[in-house]
């Protein structure tokens, strides 16, 4: 069996239909025909750069 590879597109779609959307993960990965770990490992991911982007923003905001 070959592992399948996905664009980054798609990957922060699929994401976004767990953190955007208010899907679950087996919704989500159903919809996009992706496998569980896959797609909480994309989410994961995503949020972990929206939290740092948030932060960033708040401490050049703040002026640091």
């Amino acid at each position: 069996m070959t592992r399948r590879s996905f664009s980054s597109d798609f990957k922060l779609e699929a994401a976004g239909l767990v953190l955007d959307q208010g899907y679950s993960i087996p919704e989500a990965c159903k919809s996009m025909g992706v496998g569980k770990t896959a797609l909480r490992r994309w989410v994961e991911r995503n949020f972990a750069n929206e939290e740092l982007a948030r932060i960033s923003h708040e401490a050049a905001r703040r002026g640091r």
